[in-house]
């Protein structure tokens, strides 16, 4: 594929997070990266917002949350960056004690447009889908 013919459609077309995400990756700074986040982050100090395109819940998940840290991660965020503390937070409310594990999306991941594999089932002790990322997140 041409990489110019690329970069235009995403120019044109892309979402803000995805063009400074490119823009980073080809030598760019990493704060565009970071502000174009902050459209998906939720007084909660989770992501939504549809970040995770296949998702289109404004509210919070853990989806969503893993996928802004992934970002946050490539662009170098330590924990001192208010936008990883306040995502990390969030995960430590959110995570399931009674089976050690985290709901990837919620329950009514049905009131909004998204992939038929996010539909919601309760994990029971079964999902280890994030429990390994945000492990590795944590530390």
């Amino acid at each position: 594929m041409n990489t110019r013919r690329a970069e235009h459609w995403l120019e044109r077309h892309g979402r803000a997070v995805d063009q400074a995400t490119v823009v980073y990756v080809i030598g760019g700074e990493a704060e565009p990266l970071y502000d174009a986040l902050t459209r998906y982050a939720n007084k909660d100090g989770g992501f939504g917002n549809a970040l995770e395109p296949d998702v289109r819940l404004a509210e919070s998940s853990v989806l969503a949350t893993t996928v802004a840290l992934q970002l946050l991660a490539m662009g170098g965020a330590t924990a001192e960056n208010s936008l990883v503390a306040k995502a990390m937070n969030y995960l430590a409310r959110t995570m399931k004690s009674d089976v050690n594990a985290w709901q990837i999306v919620p329950e009514n991941v049905g009131d909004a447009a998204h992939a038929p594999w996010w539909n919601f089932k309760d994990i029971g002790g079964n999902m280890i889908n994030p429990r390994a990322e945000i492990v590795g997140y944590m530390y």
